[in-house]
């Protein structure tokens, strides 16, 4: 009886919730390799569950993509198949979350709305600051494995460990040309303490290691530590410096290069409770893995994100981010960034509409590409969360 009690007490403890939902975008873009515009067609289903109790968390997320050209030199249909599972375990002091992303199709570079790694059946987001590749579609795959570790040790004292294990990049051959296959190892560990209440300083060490289809293998450890203060209630302002070295080989000079570089890092973010206007800007200077080049260079890079609500309905967002890469020796420095605007429309509790577009380049010494841009309008249709 105690044991039958037992199991109607666990069952009864937990809550569940399911979120369905469906965007429809149309758009068009040009620029890049392109010999003219495209306009293209693509409607995202998504899925979500989810089960907690007062102490662990479950959730599960599948979104494929459709995606069908319509008009344009590459007029073609595909599929991008992507999902994910999560699992969250939260103690007074501790919490533990592990998790796993993965995903399978074609997949259009040039829409700069669907990159890798992006949430699932989200809509367009900033894609990241990497040279662009030279082809508009590729055979795609990727698998990300993650797991993240907090203790809470003291009121003041916080530590932390991460860790993920990814796997991305094109299928075949031809789209491995644009975007090559990767294998990519990553760890760290992290602490933070509380030294007064507007002030949070941490440390961290990290290393990465990258294997390419190219033949590629590049070794990245950071260690760094940051200051965060809290200015007011809204701003809160951030500095970080740090050390980074490292290491890449090929298959043909298998001794490869070694070398050290600063890393700094400031931001500056308003976020007030009150208001309908909040920003962030960030700048960094330090090395980075190139996922697209399969390169490790010492990188300047800045960005920053504006978001104006005047109302309830309305919401209005736009992006900016620049950055060059500092190679060593002969190397040519590269120089790409991006911009956006999206303007979004929430009809009612179901329904949302958005529209605008963005903008995506690369300059390289006599290696110039012309821009790539898109303009978009999407249609979001979600049903309200179901409990049980």
């Amino acid at each position: 009886m105690s044991l039958f009690l037992s199991a109607i007490l666990v069952v009864t403890a937990l809550r569940g919730t399911l979120d369905v939902s469906n965007r429809a975008q149309l758009s068009t873009r040009a620029g890049g390799t392109l010999a003219g515009p495209a306009l293209d067609a693509d409607t995202s289903p998504e899925v979500k569950a989810g089960v907690r109790s007062r102490r662990w968390q479950l959730t599960l997320d599948y979104a494929p993509r459709f995606t069908g050209s319509l008009a344009g030199a590459d007029t073609q249909s595909y599929v991008l198949q992507q999902g994910r599972i999560g699992a969250r375990f939260q103690d007074r002091r501790a919490s533990l979350a592990l998790s796993q992303d993965s995903g399978y199709g074609r997949l259009s570079l040039l829409t700069l709305g669907a990159y890798p790694g992006a949430t699932p059946g989200a809509p367009p987001t900033t894609p990241e600051l990497a040279a662009l590749p030279s082809t508009a579609i590729v055979d795609y795959a990727w698998s990300r494995t993650g797991i993240v570790a907090r203790l809470v040790a003291s009121r003041r004292w916080a530590l932390s460990v991460t860790g993920d294990l990814a796997l991305s990049g094109g299928v075949d051959a031809g789209s491995r040309d644009s975007l090559p296959f990767q294998t990519t190892l990553r760890a760290g560990v992290g602490s933070e303490y509380e030294a007064w209440r507007e002030d949070r300083v941490t440390a961290s060490l990290g290393a990465s290691s990258a294997r390419f289809s190219t033949g590629t293998e590049d070794t990245l450890v950071e260690g760094k530590v940051s200051w965060r203060h809290d200015l007011d209630r809204a701003t809160a302002a951030t500095v970080a410096g740090g050390i980074g070295w490292s290491a890449s080989r090929t298959d043909i000079a298998p001794s490869g290069r070694a070398s050290a570089s600063p890393i700094l890092e400031a931001g500056l973010s308003y976020r007030p409770r009150a208001s309908t206007l909040d920003f962030g800007l960030s700048l960094r200077l330090g090395p980075v893995i190139d996922a697209f080049r399969g390169t490790v260079d010492p990188r300047v890079e800045g960005s920053g994100v504006v978001t104006w609500v005047p109302t309830r309905e309305v919401a209005i967002q736009g992006q900016l981010g620049l950055a060059r890469t500092l190679p060593s020796g002969e190397g040519i420095p590269v120089s790409f960034g991006f911009g956006g605007l999206m303007v979004s429309y929430r009809v009612s509790e179901v329904i949302q509409i958005d529209g605008g577009g963005r903008s995506a380049w690369t300059e390289a010494l006599g290696s110039d590409s012309p821009p790539q841009w898109m303009a978009f309008a999407g249609l979001t249709v979600r049903i309200p969360t179901m409990n049980f």
